[in-house]
Formats: C-alpha cells, structure tokens, sequence
C-alpha cells in the first residue's frame, strides 16, 4: 500500500523540466516582492508604460510576478495543470504559444481598458491599479479542459450534474462572488473573464487541427 501510494505521489509530482522552472521562477519573484517599490518594475502599471518610463518590459516579467502569496499559489497550480492535464493531447510548444498568446493580451486588454477608464475619469488609476500573475491563464486553462472533456461528468448530484463544460461558467461564477465580497478586486476577476473569452477566440478560431486547417 506504502509502495503504491508513493508511487501516485511520485506520478503527481513529476512534471517536465520547463514547468518546474516556471514553477522555480515564480517563486523566485515572489521572493523579490518582498523588497521595497518592486511592484512597478514587475508589474504592469499603465502609467509606467507611458512617456517618460516606457516600462515594455513588464509586459513579460509581469506573467512570473506576484506578491501575493494566494496568488502565487494559484499561478503554480494553474502552470501544473497545464502540464498534468495538457502535456498529452498537447506538445509543449502549443502549451507555451497558447500561454503567451492568453496571458500577454489578456493583460495587454486589461490594461488598455484601466488606461481609458484613467483618462476619462481618474487619472490616479494609472499608477494605483496593476496587472500582474496568471489568472487570465488560469481562465484559458478552464477552456482547455471544457473542450478536453465537455461532456464528461464531474460531479453527479440529485438534483443536476456538474459537467466539464460548466467549469468556465461555474469558476467564472466564484471569482464574482470573490469580487462582490471584496475578497478580490476587479483586476484579477477581470483578467480571469478576459482569459476565457481570448481562450476560446484562440481555440475556435486560430488553433491549427490535426487536418491541417484553423
């Protein structure tokens, strides 16, 4: 039994070098979170990718990033299901480009849309407000595995089942009420909506089949 059990264990924990050293780089950021005005060279401010600072480069460091240690734990999730769940029907290549194409215009949308709402109602929003994690990956993640395994059954109650299908509109559902009871801001939720939409255009519309065609 000892034996076999450790042998699950072994199977859960092994994963591909690439993911262990994302998996190692976000720690590693959240490490540097802890020294002081680190967020605005990380992060994604709207402000800072303005004249005169033209921070680009945290268009990439902002997907490693996060100094919350909540949300690090879900970004190391979200890249360990993408690799326990994904790795078979997808090559790592097709993992990364899907990641990078999820995650950079999620937070490219995301931003964009804090720097209208910043000039046209409070300018404050452009230096307060940040985007940084993988949440809008974690809602491509939901995506993938709803057209994965759509209608297989996920949990059966008596009075309705609980399909692979409703997990994006059911995750969608419980970062609302996160957001409604203030246990997290509209940035995350927002990225996480953004991932999902984006996710589903890419799948649908510029994902490269066995057949050769989009």
């Amino acid at each position: 039994m000892n034996l076999t059990s450790a042998i699950r264990f072994n199977k859960v924990c092994s994963c591909r070098w690439q993911t262990k050293f994302v998996m190692c780089v976000q720690c590693i950021f959240y490490l540097v979170s802890y020294i002081p005005n680190t967020n605005s060279y990380f992060c994604i401010f709207g402000g800072y990718l303005l004249p005169p600072y033209f921070r680009f480069w945290t268009l990439l460091t902002s997907s490693f990033y996060n100094y919350s240690l909540t949300f690090l734990l879900l970004d190391l999730l979200t890249v360990f299901l993408m690799d326990k769940l994904l790795s078979g029907p997808y090559k790592w290549l097709e993992l990364l480009r899907f990641s990078i194409c999820i995650n950079l215009f999620s937070s490219i949308s995301v931003t964009l849309f804090l720097l209208f709402f910043a000039f046209t109602y409070d300018k404050n929003i452009l230096f307060s407000y940040h985007v940084c994690g993988l949440v809008a990956l974690l809602g491509g993640v939901t995506v993938l595995g709803r057209q994965m395994m759509s209608d297989k059954l996920l949990i059966g109650f008596p009075l309705g089942k609980i399909r692979y299908k409703h997990i994006p509109f059911i995750s969608t559902l419980f970062f609302a009420v996160l957001f409604s009871i203030g246990l997290c801001t509209g940035v995350p939720f927002s990225l996480f909506v953004t991932g999902i939409f984006i996710a589903w255009t890419y799948l649908r519309f510029f994902q490269k089949h066995s057949n050769g065609l989009l």
